[in-house]
């Protein structure tokens, strides 16, 4: 995530066996993956059948990426995640859900 380089982002997964929290980006001009640092304590639980969004930053910042909901394989989760692209970390966001 670096300059003007477009990029990719990948958060979590199933591989027919495991349930991923692990959080990738690809930069398509150097077809390189690489592991997001995470500078948090907490961070998502492993999931698949999320949802990810990325907000564009103010003023050219990087942004944030917000990760809703998914499946741990037994409990459809509900929480909400946010990652911040400036500082490397997850936080989960408070949600009242009725």
């Amino acid at each position: 995530l670096g300059g003007e380089e477009t990029c990719m982002l990948i958060m979590g997964g199933y591989d027919g066996v495991n349930r991923m929290n692990d959080f990738y980006v690809y930069g398509f001009t150097t077809q390189r993956w690489s592991l997001m640092p995470c500078r948090s304590r907490h961070r998502p639980s492993p999931r698949y059948f999320h949802s990810c969004v990325h907000v564009p930053g103010v003023g050219g910042g990087r942004g944030k990426v917000w990760l809703l909901s998914g499946y741990d394989g037994n409990t459809r989760l509900r929480d909400v995640w946010v990652y911040d692209l400036e500082l490397f970390t997850w936080t989960e966001v408070v949600v009242q859900v009725q």
